[in-house]
Order: C-alpha cells, then structure tokens, then sequence
C-alpha cells in the first residue's frame, strides 16, 4: 500500500529519497536512483520498494521514515507507515497497581518491543509526568494517605503508539512507629496496613472481610475460620455470597511470603437467622414490568489531534484510550480510531450506523476541534482548511438523526470539542428536527 502511494505521487519516492537523503549515510547516488527509477519497466516492479531496500540496507529506522513522510507533508502515506509501525510494538511487561506505605518509594516498569527507537512516557491520569521517558518509573510517595494515584505508559515509535494498562498506586499511613524514623518494613519483613473487622450479619447477606499487607517478596494470603484454613480463600479479600449459620465463626488471615509470616487480628463473625415471612392471603399481583436490555453495544471513538492547518492538540489520544478501556469493561464492542480526514470521518460514521439496529445501545464520542452555529454543532477533521465552513466538518445533528432512525434502545453523543461561532460560516444546514424520545444522553465538554 505504501509504495503504491509512493509510485503514483506527485510527492513521491524521489521526494523521499531527498528528505532521507539530508542525512549523509542515507543519501543515494544518481546511479541508485536511476536503479529505482528502471523497477517500472519490470511487471512487478516499485520504484519505492527498491529506495526502502537501499535504506534498510544502512540502518535506516521506521522512526526516520515517519519523520521524512511528516516533513513530506503525505498524511496518508504517514498513515499507512504508521498503522504497520503500531501493529509491531507489543507491551510484554504490563505496570502492576501497588499498595505502599507513605513515604516509601515505589517503582512501575512497563517493557515493549518493536521497531527501533521505542519511545517511552508515563503519565499519571492525563498529565504527563515530567521527565519520566524510561521503562521504569519511580514514584516518591508523598501523595496524601489514602489517595489513589493512576499510572500509565506510552510505548511509540513516530506517530505509532500503544498504551500499557492501568496501575493505581495506594498510599496506605502506618499506624507503626518505626516507619516514621525511616525504618523500611517491606525490606524485611511483612507488615499488615489494613485489618479485617468484626461484622454481625443475617443470612442471606454477603459477608466481606479484607487483609492487605505489604512485604518484599510480595505477600501471599491464607484465610481460616475457626483457625481452620477456608478452601480457595487465598486472596486479600474474603467474600461469601448468601451466607448461613455455618458461616458464623472466627476469622483470621495468615500472611507470608517466602521468609516471614505475620497473622491477622481474629475477628467474629455472627450470622443470624433472617427475616421471617409471614403468610397473607393471595391476591392478584400486576405481572413484573418488563427491564429493557441491549440487544447490543457499540461505540465509535474518535480523536483528531495532528491538524494539518489548525492548532495541534494532545489530550484526545489519551482521552479516546481511557474511555475505550470503560467502555470495553461494560461489554462495548470498541472501535477508536485517530486523525481522521472528512472522507475518513463519513465513512467511520457509515460504518457505525450500520452496526446500530433495534435494541442496540450506540454510543459516538468525538474529541477535537468543533464550532456550533445556529444551534447546530460540527466536528472538524483534520484536513479542514484555515476557513472552513459546514461543508468541510460533519454535523452532529445529522449523525445523531441518522442514529434515532435506526430505532436503536440508547443513544449517546458525547463532545469535547469547542462550541463556539464560527465567523466564516454563515450557512443554515436544514438537518430538521430531533424526535422527542427519552433514550438521548447528549453530553459535551468545552
């Protein structure tokens, strides 16, 4: 596909090979051009496949390419080079959420592999966290006890990227004294940071007890009722559902790792017998109102950030990336997608609407740049001109009319784009009114 695009372009292979060639070691010969340039004569011959090939030849990376491609200005071709380049970078080491005491410190490692030149950086929630460029993050601890902090890595190669998932870093106060001198548990033994508490409780209800402790190796868990191990309860929570009398009973969790062991607090736990039901005399009940479910769930994401003439923006890849992770945790089927141009747009919302049917819950979030004139609001792809007008962007009025004509359960457009007057437009788009229904959840962020 790329050296289609190359072959046939105005700013093609000879462009690149220039744009490379400003680095002396990637600079080719007129003999090696004119080699390139004979591959047409050939039935199967690409004139760009046989310039990439004399580029590999000396090392040249992917990374260097994308940076030759944007220079270029060929957005599609930087597209399609990007798309290989974020196929090949995986996440083999995944960050791990951690409870640690405050005022200790405490490390994130995130390991991806790929192209040459990966590029690492954490962010902690949407800020990027200053200098923080290398696989492994240390966190100095001075967060407020009890204030959850979340962590993520960005793994890239050019425009290419992939996130790692989620850890929440818990910073946990020690009621211990020792640790206020300085004196580091984890490095020696085990410490238990929160305790299991009694409960009463009827049967019937779910009973939830909980033991965290922190050590180094990392801490192993043991449950017992009546100093008697309970079977499968080897995690730091203990949850019965639909408890009985036999759950009644003492209960303690036994903390270890591979050199030291420390117990819990016993604690009681009483069950008794739940409410009684008294007998009355039948009479006809009203048959139960039926609970509406989704025949399905889809949601279209899209985030534009490299405009080609408007101010580049940096939150919607990070946007997009957190809230298709939500929605994947509520059974959406996900599609995210970034820097679209207007063709591209139309046909990703085609494509959805296609997907969206009776029943179905659908759901389109936009972040980038937008405007709303005349109580209709537009979203700008990024090869809208410095003076765009409705022409160049997509209507949200009209996508989410396009959305109620399917019938679907639930409808929810979310925006986080700027609504204000586009002084350049001055064009009334007859889109026709919204029906009135009440499955629209219609939600935006300037």
């Amino acid at each position: 596909r790329l050296c289609e695009l190359l072959d046939n372009a105005s700013r093609g292979w000879r462009k690149l090979a220039e744009m490379a060639g400003v680095e002396k070691r990637f600079k080719c010969s007129a003999e090696e051009l004119e080699m390139c340039s004979l591959k047409v004569l050939e039935p199967h011959g690409s004139p760009t496949q046989c310039l990439l090939q004399l580029l590999s030849e000396r090392d040249c990376t992917l990374k260097y390419l994308l940076g030759c491609l944007e220079r270029m200005g060929h957005t599609q071709a930087c597209r399609v080079l990007s798309s290989a380049v974020q196929d090949m970078i995986r996440i083999t080491v995944q960050p791990e959420s951690q409870v640690v005491m405050e005022g200790m410190r405490v490390s994130l490692t995130c390991w991806g592999t790929g192209p040459p030149g990966l590029v690492y950086q954490w962010f902690c929630g949407k800020q990027e966290v200053p200098g923080a460029t290398s696989p492994e993050l240390v966190i100095d601890t001075a967060t407020p006890p009890g204030q959850a902090e979340w962590y993520i890595c960005r793994v890239s190669c050019g425009a290419a990227f992939a996130f790692s998932r989620w850890a929440h870093v818990q910073v946990e106060k020690s009621s211990s004294p020792s640790s206020a001198s300085g004196y580091c548990p984890t490095m020696v033994g085990l410490q238990i940071l929160r305790q299991p508490r009694p409960c009463c409780l009827a049967e019937g209800d779910t009973l939830a007890l909980e033991c965290r402790a922190i050590g180094n190796p990392p801490p192993q868990y043991q449950w017992f009722r009546n100093r008697r191990p309970v079977e499968g309860a080897q995690a730091p929570q203990l949850q019965v559902k639909l408890v009985t009398t036999a759950e009644r009973g003492s209960y303690s969790c036994r903390v270890f790792n591979l050199f030291h062991e420390v117990w819990s607090r016993e604690v009681d736990v009483e069950i008794g017998e739940g409410p009684r039901q008294t007998s009355v005399a039948p009479h006809p009940t009203l048959p139960p109102s039926p609970i509406p479910t989704a025949t399905d769930k889809v949601a279209l994401l899209i985030g534009n950030m490299h405009y080609l003439h408007h101010k580049q923006l940096k939150a919607p890849m990070v946007d997009v990336h957190a809230l298709s992770a939500l929605l994947r945790q509520l059974d959406f089927k996900v599609v995210s997608l970034l820097d679209l141009c207007k063709a591209e747009m139309q046909m990703a919302v085609d494509e959805f609407l296609l997907l969206l049917d009776k029943g179905v819950y659908g759901l389109l979030y936009y972040a980038g740049h937008g405007y709303e004139n005349f109580g209709n609001s537009f979203m700008v792809p990024i090869d809208a001109p410095s003076a765009y007008t409705s022409a160049h962007c997509l209507c949200v009025q009209r996508v989410l009319q396009s959305m109620q004509q399917r019938h679907t359960g639930l409808n929810i457009f979310l925006l986080d784009m700027c609504r204000k007057r586009n002084l350049n437009d001055d064009i009334i788009p007859q889109v026709g009114a919204l029906q009135v229904t009440a499955n629209i959840v219609f939600g935006y962020a300037t």
